[in-house]
């Protein structure tokens, strides 16, 4: 956590070496983020969201620091166009947060005339980005600190509709994840964020 935020980015934007980034390159912002801790102020309404899932099901707060990786690209200047659209991709097992980060750019380029407003890669908790850290063992867990990111990037790009893609493992915690997302978006007073597609 660097100055109270949740999210930091992560030094040395390695992004615009792939071809796939290449190609927004001129329009478009890469960053590489680290989400590692729930701060003191979002475990409270964290616990609040996790009213959606089952108690049997819910995982603790206090439980050690983890490691997820992702990359967000965003529009590099306000051009006019609406920014409504927030595109999601979950990696499934072994996807490391950058190395997934092609699969935000593909999603962007697709979705550039439409207004998108963000695209976000997170990867794998099952990957080499939690080599040195304790893993989600758990979808609920997972779930749990994708959503927590997913709304720390909402608070800073906020969209009208969002829209989750989820690859193998990661198929089986969207549901979990777009849930909580939804509860933490109405606890946060976001009102203007709804869920359109998962």
């Amino acid at each position: 956590m660097e100055g109270g935020r949740e999210v930091a980015t992560v030094e040395g934007n390695i992004n615009f070496s792939n071809a796939r980034f290449a190609e927004i390159a001129d329009r478009a912002n890469a960053q590489n983020l680290r989400f590692q801790e729930f701060s003191p102020e979002s475990k409270g309404k964290i616990a609040q969201a996790l009213q959606v899932i089952p108690e049997k099901f819910r995982p603790s707060l206090e439980s050690s620091p983890f490691n997820l990786q992702a990359t967000l690209i965003t529009p590099k200047e306000n051009d006019g166009k609406p920014r409504k659209i927030g595109l999601i991709f979950l990696s499934g097992t072994f996807g490391t947060g950058l190395g997934v980060g092609h699969a935000s750019a593909d999603l962007y380029r697709k979705f550039e005339d439409e207004g998108i407003g963000f695209s976000l890669s997170i990867g794998s908790q099952v990957s080499a980005d939690t080599v040195d850290s304790n893993f989600s063992n758990s979808n609920a867990k997972s779930a749990t600190e994708k959503a927590a990111m997913i709304v720390e990037v909402l608070k800073s790009h906020p969209v009208e509709d969002l829209y989750f893609v989820g690859h193998s493992l990661a198929g089986m915690d969207m549901v979990a994840t777009a849930a909580l997302v939804d509860k933490l978006r109405e606890i946060e007073g976001m009102d203007e964020t709804k869920i359109k597609g998962i």
